[in-house]
């Protein structure tokens, strides 16, 4: 009785998981229409995530079911082992889309590279007999990777929001500190399975906590939206952009559309009830010019989308009906706007500098936007009101 438990334990997880993985990868769209943005590679990692444990479910029942072990404790710790280990990894699938100290592969393969020696490590030795030897050996290095990884991730997450990193840095920071407690929680499970209480109900209780823990980041993942978001920054108040100057020195008035929502007119004090009155235009605009995200090469409107709490396509019928802009013409008027400002403060930067500052990929984009917004190309534009500075200076002398 306790075997076709066990069996049916097995199988039913690793089902749902495989399931699961399916489903997100049915769901993902062509790499070209997301842009190398972080959802599109997360949803990906994620669903290649989801397969591995499916995997550690389905080798224990295979391994029961072939007769290789015949004590169910030992299946089900084998499976208990491999489950705890490979769930390590989730905050690494996070940490590997964000650049951090400019070593992002660290942040990923070496974690993953020592749970595959130990996993393999661990097969190589039960096929040669040297069973329990095996299971010590995993059972401590599942362990030591396990606390390795929690004391790597707490260690960015707290170093970023004690530094002086931008908004998304802190939305980063506090993703982190989410899963810092999911590696808790698993943690506690391996714990509590390790008291040895009851064969089965150990099992079931460790089993569905972790699937319950994998389950609110396949619900985040599948809707495109973060753990932790960070709507509105705790960070100082940016000053309002304002109108874009053309080469004559003539203001070419903010479009009626961006009417720039400031931080004080989205919260007084941080309280997330006043953001339920905001439309969803006022919200995106308080976001464009709050945090920036702009300045990202490669910003996508299912990102914005995830970080409004909103879908692609209201963002985008907002957009168009609300502003009677794209997405694209929206992002490269902020970035317009934002080249002037860098430029105002040092009129010495070079053109290739100033377009990849203010989020451009390349000289095509940054030339059209830039004549779009003030009817001139960046070098005209820059060049006069160089020469207009020069001259007030001289007049002053």
């Amino acid at each position: 009785m306790e075997t076709i438990t066990i069996v049916t334990a097995s199988l039913l997880p690793g089902l749902v998981y495989l399931s699961l993985g399916f489903v997100l990868v049915k769901g993902l769209k062509r790499a070209d229409e997301y842009g190398s943005g972080t959802v599109f590679l997360i949803r990906r990692d994620y669903s290649l995530f989801l397969f591995v444990l499916s995997l550690c479910f389905f080798s224990g029942m295979l391994e029961l079911l072939a007769g290789e072990v015949r004590d169910l404790s030992m299946v089900t710790d084998r499976i208990l082992l491999k489950l705890y280990l490979v769930s390590s990894l989730l905050p690494c699938i996070v940490m590997r889309r964000h650049e951090i100290q400019d070593v992002p592969w660290i942040q990923f393969y070496v974690p993953a590279v020592m749970v595959a020696v130990l996993v393999l490590l661990f097969e190589v030795m039960s096929l040669t007999g040297r069973v329990f030897l095996a299971m010590d050996i995993m059972c401590y290095g599942a362990v030591i990777v396990n606390m390795v990884i929690f004391l790597y991730v707490l260690r960015y997450a707290l170093r970023i929001l004690r530094g002086t990193a931008e908004d998304e840095g802190r939305v980063l920071a506090r993703e982190l500190l989410a899963h810092v407690t999911f590696l808790t929680i698993f943690n506690f499970l391996f714990l509590l399975y390790s008291f040895g209480i009851h064969m089965v109900a150990d099992y079931f209780v460790a089993v569905i906590g972790f699937a319950s823990v994998h389950a609110v980041v396949a619900a985040s993942v599948l809707r495109e939206k973060p753990l932790v978001s960070c709507l509105l920054p705790d960070a100082g108040h940016n000053p309002g952009l304002g109108d874009i100057p053309d080469a004559a020195g003539a203001l070419h008035p903010e479009p009626s559309y961006v009417r720039i929502v400031r931080r004080e007119d989205m919260t007084e004090h941080g309280s997330n009830d006043s953001v339920g009155t905001l439309s969803l235009k006022e919200r995106l605009l308080g976001y464009f010019e709050c945090e920036k995200p702009y300045l990202s090469k490669n910003l996508t409107m299912e990102e914005v989308a995830m970080r409004l709490f909103t879908n692609k396509s209201y963002l985008s019928k907002t957009i168009n009906v609300e502003m009677n802009k794209n997405f694209r013409e929206l992002v490269n008027y902020f970035r317009v706007k934002e080249a002037i400002n860098i430029f105002a403060s040092n009129t010495d930067i070079s053109m290739s500098e100033l377009r990849d500052r203010c989020g451009f990929n390349n000289n095509a984009s940054f030339t059209s936007a830039f004549k779009l917004n003030t009817g001139y190309t960046p070098g005209e534009w820059c060049r006069d009101m160089k020469n207009k500075r020069e001259k007030a200076m001289e007049k002053e002398i």
